[in-house]
């Protein structure tokens, strides 16, 4: 799991190679961990995501992996509010409320993570070929999933969210 300061939301970075029963016991834990402390103060929001290790400008050429994980970020972000509901069940919880979530899409060229490749001259030269019927300009962008679990609503996410 990703280190950073205990104020601001815990990173956590999906990858092929965790196994979805670490990630989910994680974020249990970590909710379990921040329920008693929710009551007196704001929660620290969990955000799972697919976003290369390396800060963007200087990613190694596995930008393709934020890819590949997001149908397991989802699946595992699925479990977690599976789970969690549970176990409010198991305890009688007074807070039958389940967690808050807020999806974020985009690609990481947009991030700066990855260079575009073409020019604006190459480009275009390819959407005159396109318009010729020939073939369809090849589009270069590699999507990420951000999704953000918190035990209260988080307002500057509702209205950013997609």
């Amino acid at each position: 799991m990703d280190d950073d300061d205990d104020t601001g939301p815990k990173q956590v970075r999906i990858t092929s190679s965790g196994k979805i029963k670490s990630f989910v016991a994680f974020a249990l834990g970590f909710f379990e961990a921040y329920a008693h402390v929710a009551q007196k103060f704001d929660s620290r929001p969990l955000v799972l995501h697919t976003l290369p290790r390396d800060p963007p400008g200087q990613t190694t050429g596995v930008s393709n992996n934020a890819t590949l994980v997001i149908p397991r970020l989802i699946s595992i972000v699925e479990i977690i509010k599976r789970e969690y509901m549970n176990a409010l069940h198991e305890k009688h919880s007074p807070r039958l409320v389940g967690l808050h979530q807020y999806n974020q899409l985009g690609t990481l060229e947009e991030l700066g993570y990855c260079e575009s490749e073409d020019t604006q001259g190459d480009r275009d030269e390819q959407i005159a070929y396109a318009l010729e019927g020939k073939n369809h300009i090849k589009v270069k962008q590699t999507p990420y999933l951000r999704v953000t679990l918190s035990l209260e609503r988080i307002p500057e996410l509702e209205q950013s969210a997609t």
